[in-house]
């Protein structure tokens, strides 16, 4: 079973899509944080895109670790975030200008909604590490330096 997490109003071929609001009108409703419909052991993949940056830094390991539980062995996350490093670096250079780069940064821009807010930031280092920690086995990344994005590919 591979799962769409955070989906919104996004429906991709084989996955299930999950999301907290009921007004994107998902497969299944769920928190992102505990995954509390989902059996361990039971995910084959985790699609995680644009949902981890919205959890705050505090819950980022636990949910995480969730994650791992809710995978078979040889299970996949695949998880796309805003790289804050290279964010930071295009702006110091002024890639990235003001008033813009604050409300991307933040993603209010977007919304009035808090839900929508970004309240971790990321990069390599920092994802990769938590990861390793936690157990994965395989970790790959990169970077979408275009949209400033992180892309992380794990094995359980």
């Amino acid at each position: 079973m591979k799962i769409n997490i955070g989906c919104k109003d996004e429906t991709i071929k084989d996955y299930i899509s999950v999301d907290i609001n009921p007004d994107v009108k998902p497969d299944i409703i769920d928190d992102a944080t505990t995954l509390k419909t989902f059996k361990d052991y039971s995910l084959d993949e985790i699609r995680a895109h644009n949902i981890l940056e919205h959890i705050p830094q505090i819950d980022i390991v636990s949910t995480l670790e969730v994650w791992y539980k809710k995978l078979k062995i040889g299970g996949k996350i695949n998880i796309l975030v805003p790289d804050l490093k290279t964010f930071c670096v295009l702006y110091l250079i002024g890639h990235i200008r003001e008033p813009w780069a604050f409300s991307a940064l933040y993603s209010s821009h977007k919304s009035r909604n808090q839900a929508d807010w970004h309240k971790s930031g990321f990069s390599i280092d920092y994802l990769s590490n938590i990861l390793k920690n936690i157990g994965y086995k395989k970790i790959e990344t990169g970077i979408n330096m275009k949209n400033c994005e992180l892309i992380v590919l794990a094995t359980k």
